[in-house]
């Protein structure tokens, strides 16, 4: 990792992320020459096997409309209708942490991407071609990114992202910190406007 860098902890189906997301994209733009942006995966809901109850359903909903008021994103909230749908968040994540691996700038670029398939256009997100769809469009090769994020390398790389968000005291999401020179600080925790967040990281590089 750089000597300075910035690290967004998040996942793709958390829709406070999603609401971050043009703001972390503000973020990164502004700060790009100075601090390079790594992505790891959080993982708010992974390896969830059990179709959505009557109660999460409406905790959702409530929580999408919430991030929709203040982020001002479109959602789409036809995924809570159905009867089958399993909010897993692991195959979201793979293919970020998949992402990252081809190639280390295509990260925030997929991870946005899903973000836009799920909660505005209705895509299933643990289906290969609505995750192939969003490598594409970062400028990946699809056959490449199947066969990789199909692999159990790519599995176990996506756990030791889980592992690694802990260790870092990650409880929610988004969070952003900036590491230096071997120290991290927090620079937002929780939805979070571009402009402060970038005060704040200002005001950490400027100080001794």
């Amino acid at each position: 990792m750089a000597q300075t860098s910035l690290i967004y902890v998040g996942d793709p189906l958390c829709s406070w992320c999603y609401g971050f997301g043009p703001e972390i994209g503000a973020l990164e733009a502004a700060c790009r020459e100075r601090a390079g942006l790594r992505v790891i995966l959080g993982g708010l809901r992974p390896y969830t096997a059990q179709p959505m109850d009557d109660a999460l359903r409406r905790h959702l909903r409530q929580a999408w409309q919430s991030v929709e008021k203040v982020s001002g994103l479109p959602f789409n909230f036809g995924l809570l209708e159905r009867e089958d749908f399993v909010y897993d968040t692991e195959p979201a994540c793979r293919a970020v942490v998949t992402a990252r691996g081809m190639r280390l700038e295509a990260a925030l670029p997929v991870f946005l991407a899903i973000q836009a398939a799920f909660y505005r256009d209705n895509r299933d997100p643990r289906l290969e071609d609505t995750l192939a769809d969003a490598a594409v469009l970062a400028g990946l090769e699809r056959d490449e990114f199947l066969a990789r994020f199909n692999s159990e390398h790519m599995k176990q790389a996506t756990r030791q992202d889980f592992a690694a968000a802990r260790s870092l005291g990650i409880r929610g999401f988004p969070a952003v910190l900036l590491a230096r020179n071997g120290d991290l600080a927090l620079i937002a925790s929780g939805f979070t406007r571009a402009p402060r967040m970038q005060e704040t990281l200002e005001r950490i590089l400027a100080a001794p």
